[in-house]
């Protein structure tokens, strides 16, 4: 599955006229492609200009966020520092994409909850979790027992391919732990659950 998108490290580039209409263009010639990486990061700082723009995140994920849920694509969502900003903001929104992937997700077991039970939005949102960035925080394990079972996602976050299916076991031993499945089990849930998210139905 393809995706398309500018992450948010790369909104402050986002100068030209037409990148939107490039992106649609993108998406209409692969129906089955999600919308992402997109979001927002309260931390980055680029380092060709030093400055983190804010203002330019907001903008850029906004209007992509609109394209998606015009399109009905999923979309994958990077959210650094920022989780209970992007809630409120879901909170307030009238529409929304038919599915969100908070992925490498790093907020609360109690934020979980809340994405989780938002009135009519709750069942689309998945959480990822990855060895890369999940595996050092201690509160992981709590996190994921906290997750709807069936919006559970298994990640690499790697860009180097060699060595991501060593790290996709022990992101998948890590949850089978939290949640008392094999890994048998857990492997055969997250699979159903990526194909429930990336369906484009």
């Amino acid at each position: 599955v393809c995706a398309y998108g500018v992450h948010p490290w790369s909104a402050h580039r986002v100068r030209r006229d037409g990148w939107l209409a490039d992106l649609r263009q993108r998406l209409e010639a692969d129906p089955c492609a999600i919308v992402g990486e997109i979001g927002l990061d309260k931390a980055w700082v680029p380092p060709d200009t030093a400055l983190h723009d804010w203002e330019a995140q907001c903008r850029v994920f906004d209007t992509q966020l609109d394209l998606a849920t015009e399109m009905g694509r999923p979309v994958s969502l990077h959210c650094v520092r920022c989780t209970g900003f992007m809630h409120d903001k879901f909170m307030r929104a009238e529409t929304l994409p038919k599915r969100i992937y908070i992925h490498s997700y790093t907020g609360s077991s109690a934020m979980v909850r809340s994405f989780s039970r938002m009135k009519r939005f709750g069942d689309s949102f998945y959480f990822g979790f990855s060895t890369f960035v999940n595996a050092r925080n201690k509160k992981t394990p709590e996190v994921i027992a906290a997750c709807p079972a069936g919006r559970i996602l298994l990640e690499s976050d790697l860009e180097d391919p060699s060595s991501r299916e060593q790290d996709l076991i022990l992101m998948a031993e890590m949850i089978a732990g939290a949640r008392g499945w094999s890994l048998d089990e857990t492997l055969h849930r997250t699979w159903e659950n990526a194909n429930s998210f990336y369906s484009n139905e």
